[in-house]
This record gives structure tokens, C-alpha cells and sequence, in this order.
């Protein structure tokens, strides 16, 4: 079993990248360090700026064996203790508070990436309420141009909406004129 080591970050240098094998996790000291998604590229979204001390991360891949999910940048000068797989479990009975600190930054962004999906969903919705109301906007519109041709070509009823009576005409005549 190893030691945690103490990791001296300088300002712009990159920790880790989006899509590399991982099986640490970091906790930070001092500084402050910004997870990226697409890192370096026009699509570059931030996704977390940790500045608090004791803020994780990395503990997504580590504790569910996958690739790193984000590319983390320090946007300052930084200090973290890197925690390998095979020391995860020390480390938590050493210091319980950190594990403790793990999963309530786990919770917050597990809320936040929550509130980020209802706010989207309302968007989302609101968007297709308003193509369906553009849609139904263009309907009575429509209707309203083949009722004023029926009226100049045709003798339509008041009582009969025009699409119908140009539907039954045309397949009685099989054709509107």
C-alpha cells in the first residue's frame, strides 16, 4: 500500500485529461482547480470550479473504474493529495470527515446536475409549446385561405369548414375545379 502524495499544481497545468485510465482521486488543499468537458476546444463547457478546501475529484473514476469523465485545469496555483485505489479505504478510516466532505461534493453536484436537467426539461417544453403553437397559429390561417378561395370559386355552405368540403368535392369530381 502506498502513501497519499502531496501534488504542487501551478496555474494553467492540467491534472488529469478527459478519456485517460484512472485509479486516484485527488482532494484539494489550496488553490483552485476547474473540471472541463472538451478542454482546449471550441465545445469547452466547465463543468465545476472547486476552491473549497477538501473538495474532491476524480472519485467518479476511481470508485466506478472508468475513464476520467473531465479534463481538471488548475485556474490557480494548487495543492492536492492524490489518493490511489489501493489506498482509498485507509484513507477513509484515517479521516472520516474527508469521506464525509466526498460524498456531500458528490450530493452537490449530483443536485446540481438535477436542477441542470429540470431547467433544461422546462426549456425543452416550453420550446415545444411553442412550435405547437406556431403550428396551430398557421392552421386557422390556412383555413382561412381556402374558406375565401371556396367563397371566390366555390358556393360553400357557412355551416361546412372549407378543408372538408374541398376534400368531398375533389373525390366526388376528382379534382377542385
Amino acid at each position: 500500500m502506498s502513501e497519499n502524495k502531496i501534488i504542487h499544481l501551478e496555474k494553467g497545468r492540467v491534472l488529469y485529461h478527459k478519456g485517460e485510465e484512472c485509479d486516484t482521486m485527488f482532494v484539494l488543499r489550496s488553490g483552485k482547480v476547474c473540471l472541463y468537458l472538451d478542454y482546449g476546444t471550441p465545445h469547452q463547457f466547465a463543468l465545476a470550479v472547486l476552491s473549497s478546501p477538501g473538495s474532491s475529484l476524480g472519485e467518479m473514476g476511481l470508485l466506478e473504474h472508468e475513464k476520467r469523465n473531465s479534463t481538471a485545469v488548475a485556474l490557480e496555483d494548487s495543492v492536492l493529495v492524490e489518493i490511489k485505489s489501493d489506498n482509498f479505504e485507509t484513507f477513509l478510516s484515517r479521516y472520516p470527515q474527508e469521506g464525509v466532505k466526498i460524498i456531500t461534493d458528490l450530493a452537490h453536484r449530483f443536485s446540481a446536475v438535477t436542477q441542470e436537467l429540470r431547467s433544461t426539461q422546462k426549456l425543452v417544453a416550453q420550446i415545444l409549446q411553442e412550435v405547437q403553437e406556431s403550428q396551430n397559429a398557421v392552421k386557422p390561417t390556412l383555413r382561412e385561405r381556402l374558406k375565401k378561395l371556396g367563397d371566390f370559386f366555390l358556393d360553400i355552405p357557412d355551416d361546412v369548414p372549407p378543408d372538408l368540403y374541398a376534400g368531398i368535392y375533389t373525390r366526388n369530381h376528382g379534382h377542385m375545379m
